[in-house]
């Protein structure tokens, strides 16, 4: 089955300036499972709104992003769930994301990306690498990656919901 892609770049970074991309939907209509359901109704969020690729607050997080950040679909308040960017000690750059502990049986899949020019769209994997997590609660944990690059390098994260 092929998944479905929320193109989460969320933000991408050139130095230590932040920058928003845009949010996409590939891959056609999304069933949300059961516990997606669960998930928008104790937000009490229903209806159209409560897809997985509706954004019925407007903040620029589709519904399957924020489930899979732990984020609130019903508040423009993403309680710090929003991927950022970060000097390492040695001075290279990480991008740091929050990521589900049991993502592969929920069917989600986290890549980072990096890319040196926006305007060829280039994105890839080559360049990053995962390099540490830690547990944030029951249901999280914070994951650094490490982007190669020189002065301009930008990192998003796509994450696919694969069922």
């Amino acid at each position: 089955m092929a998944g479905k892609r929320i193109d989460a770049g969320l933000p991408a970074w050139s130095g230590a300036m932040p920058t928003l991309a845009n949010l996409r939907w590939e891959g056609g209509n999304y069933t949300a499972g059961e516990e997606f359901a669960r998930w928008m109704a104790q937000f009490k969020v229903r209806g159209t709104n409560a897809s997985a690729t509706a954004d019925p607050e407007g903040d620029m997080q589709l519904n399957g992003y924020e489930y899979a950040v732990g984020s609130n679909p019903a508040s423009v308040n993403n309680g710090g769930a929003l991927p950022y960017p970060r000097r390492s000690p040695d001075g290279g750059m990480e991008y740091v994301y929050r990521r589900r502990l049991d993502a592969g049986r929920r069917g989600l899949v986290y890549t980072v990306e990096r890319d040196t020019n926006l305007l060829a769209s280039a994105w890839s994997t080559n360049g990053t690498g995962e390099v540490g997590s830690s547990i944030i609660d029951a249901e999280f944990e914070s994951v650094t990656n490490r982007l190669a690059g020189g002065d301009v390098t930008f990192g998003r994260l796509d994450i696919t919901l694969t069922h």
